[in-house]
Parts: C-alpha cells; structure tokens; sequence
C-alpha cells in the first residue's frame, strides 16, 4: 500500500512536470516558427536537458515496475499487480510524451539552425556584394596609379572625367545587378 502510494505521488509529479514541458515545448514552438525569438536555441537545449533528466529519473521506476508485473508474486496478490500495470502503463506514456517533446524540440533546434544559417548566406551576400563594389573603383585606380608611361588616356584632356564616369557606370551597373538579384 505504502509504495502503490508512493508511486501514485510520483506519477502524478512526473505528470504535472510532462504537462509544464509539453506547455513550453507549444510556446517554443510559436517562437520558433514565427521567428519572433531569435535566441530560442539555448531555451531549446533547456527544454531538451530538462527531458534528458526527467527520463534517467523515471526510466528505473518504468523498468521495475515492469519486473515486479512480470514476476508471478503471490504475496502481491491481483488486485495490487493490476493498480501497479496501471501506473506502469501511466509512467510509460509520461515518457513517451516526454520522449515525443524531445523529438519535437529536435525538430525545432534544426528549423531555428537552420534559419540561422540561412540568415548568415544572406549576409554574406550583402557583405561580398558591398566589397565587390569597393573592389571594382580600386582595381581601375590600381592600374591608373602605376605611374606608366605609355597610358594614352593620360595626356587626353577629357581622361580624368572619362574613367572617373567609367568607375561610375561600372559601379551603378554592378549595384543594379546586385539588387536584381536580391543580394542588395
């Protein structure tokens, strides 16, 4: 009577602790998938330990009442071995609730990684974007300031303005191009 009381106690903490985790699991879900938390991994890896922890503390009450089922004690008498099935079977849907949130938090982790990473290819693109329209002015400046004799363009009267509208149109026309393609 004292451990079916005692075990009764325990299921319904373990109960009451899957239903608070299966709340916040929903919540983080909505976070993660409306993309209104970007910070929701480290709460996931919480939730996801918290699982973790909750399992190893009810994994060894599931297996031994299990074996006590299991084994054919007369002094437990039928009554008893079927409230103790009972609460088995209880303490086994409690994990597997628990062990479905830990799938869902899973999934969850990889969508908001994802994100990150996708967050991170567009920066990149922004970045590389920015620099090639830096790149393109210094490369033409780089050739004019070698000091070459033999550049016709720098005796034109109109040289200064005609590569100077060149950088100009190179530069607009990579800028155009950039934003066509969404980088910018």
């Amino acid at each position: 009577v004292i451990v079916r009381a005692l075990l009764s106690l325990a299921l319904e903490d373990a109960v009451t602790f899957s239903d608070v985790l299966t709340t916040r699991v929903a919540d983080l879900e909505s976070d993660v998938f409306s993309d209104a938390d970007a910070d929701a991994v480290t709460d996931i890896y919480r939730c996801k330990r918290a699982i973790a922890e909750a399992r190893r503390q009810l994994m060894p009450i599931v297996n031994r009442i299990a074996l006590v089922v299991e084994v054919d004690d007369a002094e437990l008498g039928a009554d008893a071995v079927d409230h103790l099935e009972r609460i088995g079977a209880a303490f086994r849907r409690v994990v597997d609730s628990l062990e479905n949130d830990d799938r869902l938090l899973g999934d969850m982790l990889t969508a908001q990684l994802t994100l990150v990473q996708v967050q991170q290819n567009t920066d990149m693109r922004r970045i590389s974007a920015y620099a090639a329209l830096a790149a393109v002015p210094t490369f033409v400046a780089g050739i004019y300031g070698m000091n070459f004799d033999n550049m016709p363009e720098l005796h034109w009267h109109y040289g200064y303005f005609a590569i100077m509208g060149f950088m100009f149109v190179l530069a607009v026309g990579m800028l155009l191009v950039f934003r066509k393609k969404g980088w910018l």
